[in-house]
């Protein structure tokens, strides 16, 4: 096993206090995690995903061994238990430990939480001259330098760039603007430029400190592909701070369902989300918007996440649109409620269907000159009722609990 020996003043640990193991995973694994010293069984069918960073004091010759901390970016499952952060806790096993439900300490929910939490989701866009360079270098950063060649090929007008290249088109749309003086949020190839760069803002501010985000967040320069990588991250982090522990995921296993946005502890497996961004719902000069539209896309994109969510991989499906207004979130909203009637009872894999789309937008003056801008995005949470099992997605307001043992000396 990958264990390893810990001086016993470190972190807390449990103290093994008879010569059968202290725990037994009630999956069976053909695996132990036996002490690093003399190879006396610790845990009985063990799985790594349940323990992160838990030390063990061994039966027989009194070593400290430790199971693995969380891998970097990794999250912890919805309900951890922690021993705390210090402690020893005596136990005469063998103790059934369900699968899917984590022990850790504390040090290991902290560190989860400064590399795997959500930041600032809300950071206010700078439409000035200079702001626009910077985003533009933020944005190169990123994607790799491709920023001035997109723009030429959105330039070129031979493809709508509003969509296949959407930040590119949103900077220099702004940039005319600021260079005429007029910033009218009443025209919509305006307020869908101010959508686009702050989604991107957003995503910066939310999640530019996560081991993974450059790896993921390269989607956001890939034709076609920027609003369905900047929702699944401004998703990933509203899930996140409403109670759910998302992780971003980095799965890329050909011929198996790679998901966008994972949550762990649902039996062993993961539970998925899978986020579509489909080009009828984002604002196109070129594209022409109606209920029966809508209802079509969504409708479809309910049928098609059987290809992702199934009996194997259960899962929400995310939904998301840039077409401004709370009218079109009520015709979304209404979308997504049809659909789980008429086709919830058939797919029983899917949990819920989540929508995101932005609601206001509005520029201000801001204190030190220049424009501000501010855009307000929605979130519908719609859950099938024929849902085979506990529905794990939850939207409250504060962070997921987190259990604790009692320490004995």
């Amino acid at each position: 096993m990958n264990a390893v020996p810990l001086e016993p003043t470190e972190l807390p640990y449990i103290i093994q206090d008879s010569e059968g193991p202290v725990f037994v995973g009630t999956v069976e694994t053909d695996v132990a995690l036996c002490c690093v010293n003399c190879g006396h069984v610790l845990i009985r069918n063990y799985d790594s995903e349940d323990y992160a960073a838990v030390c063990f004091k061994c039966f027989k010759c009194g070593t400290i061994t430790c199971t693995p901390p969380l891998p970097v970016g990794e999250v912890l499952c919805a309900n951890p238990v922690t021993l705390g952060h210090y402690g020893r806790f005596r136990i005469r096993g063998p103790v059934t430990h369900p699968s899917g439900k984590i022990l850790t300490i504390d040090q290991e929910v902290e560190r989860e939480l400064q590399l795997a939490a959500p930041r600032n989701l809300s950071t206010n866009l700078d439409l000035t001259p200079d702001g626009l360079r910077r985003l533009k270098g933020a944005y190169d950063s990123i994607v790799g330098a491709l920023f001035d060649q997109q723009t030429r090929i959105v330039l070129r007008g031979k493809a709508d760039g509003s969509f296949l290249f959407p930040f590119a088109w949103a900077v220099d749309h702004l940039h005319k603007s600021l260079t005429a003086g007029v910033i009218d949020v009443g025209q919509p190839s305006t307020a869908t430029s101010l959508i686009v760069l702050q989604m991107f803002v957003n995503v910066l501010g939310a999640w530019g400190h996560h081991p993974r985000f450059n790896a993921v967040a390269k989607g956001l320069g890939r034709p076609r592909s920027f609003y369905h990588t900047a929702s699944q991250l401004i998703t990933a982090a509203y899930l996140y701070q409403h109670g759910n522990r998302v992780g971003l995921s980095l799965e890329n296993i050909p011929g198996r369902p790679n998901p966008d946005l994972y949550m762990r502890g649902v039996g062993r497996g993961r539970f998925f989300l899978e986020v579509k961004a489909p080009e009828p719902l984002q604002w196109s000069p070129a594209n022409v918007y109606s209920k029966n539209t809508i209802e079509s896309t969504v409708a479809s994109l309910v049928k098609k996440s059987r290809n992702q969510i199934d009996r194997e991989h259960h899962g929400a499906l995310v939904i998301a649109s840039t077409l401004i207004g709370p009218e079109h979130s009520k015709i979304l909203a209404a979308a997504v409620t049809k659909a789980l009637q008429e086709r919830g009872r058939s797919h029983r894999q899917l949990s819920a269907v989540i929508t995101l789309s932005p609601t206001n937008a509005s520029v201000a003056q801001m204190p030190g000159g220049g424009l501000g801008n501010s855009i307000e995005f929605g979130f519908e949470l719609a859950l099938n009722p024929s849902f085979e099992g506990p529905n794990p997605l939850t939207t409250q307001a504060t962070p997921a609990p987190v259990g604790q043992l009692t320490s004995s000396r």
